[in-house]
């Protein structure tokens, strides 16, 4: 990965990926995890971040955290790398290959948990199909570009920027734009967003932080590292808002 002035830059060249080819398969490969004996009628979808491999989520104690917890609800960890989000079908195949089949699985209430890229990931899903999910949980999640978030700052924030949406494949401008209009108040979607203090993405990410209820927002001591993000979820899960009614 490359960095700049703090803001991730994308690239196919990720640190550990050299033994991990980043092919596009269909449907998209995913792990699940049983919470019970018997399955769960919610399901929690797990998106890794930039570098990380579905794995992770268990290798890293998310499985075991929500387990330890009984919280009822299957887990499935999604194989949405770089690859996928350079394509432009994140979103597609996520839809296709993951929700759809949940539903027809009889899940009735599906989260995204999106970590880093998988954040951006589970934002451009939510601005397409919002009905189809009860919540997300965003741990310190990529927001797009540099150059974009400088375009924000110069517009005075978010109320104030005003850009030209009119290119289908501009995925920063469309999904910050859904950012800028989005109103808890007004929206079925539980939205929540975690991260470190000390996270690279900070400084856009407490921006942007604005647009939801303080109660929302979670932010701890800690960078941009499994540590922190191991630590966010269980805070969130602890403090009852998964699958809350």
């Amino acid at each position: 990965m490359i960095l700049r002035n703090g803001i991730l830059i994308l690239s196919i060249a990720f640190a550990g990926c050299a033994t991990r080819p980043l092919s596009v398969t269909t449907p998209i490969d995913q792990i699940y995890f049983q919470s019970g004996a018997n399955p769960s009628k919610n399901l929690i979808v797990l998106l890794p971040g930039i570098g990380d491999a579905p794995e992770a989520f268990e290798e890293e104690g998310f499985v075991q955290a929500a387990r330890d917890r009984s919280i009822d609800a299957d887990l499935v960890a999604v194989r949405a790398h770089w690859g996928y989000y350079e394509k432009h079908l994140v979103v597609e195949r996520l839809h296709h290959d993951v929700i759809v089949p949940a539903r027809a699985k009889g899940y009735g209430h599906i989260w995204l948990v999106g970590i880093s890229l998988g954040g951006w990931g589970s934002l451009q899903y939510v601005r397409q199909h919002a009905k189809e999910i009860e919540g997300m949980l965003l741990l310190a999640p990529f927001l797009g570009e540099k150059k974009v978030f400088d375009e924000v700052i110069a517009a005075g924030g978010l109320d104030a920027w005003r850009p030209d949406l009119s290119d289908p494949w501009d995925d920063q401008r469309l999904v910050i734009a859904w950012l800028r209009d989005f109103k808890q108040s007004e929206s079925p979607l539980k939205f929540h967003l975690s991260y470190g203090a000390s996270d690279r993405f900070a400084k856009p990410l407490s921006c942007y932080a604005t647009r939801l209820p303080a109660s929302q927002v979670d932010v701890i001591p800690g960078g941009h590292d499994w540590r922190t993000w191991r630590r966010l979820w269980q805070r969130f899960i602890d403090a009852g808002n998964l699958l809350a009614k």
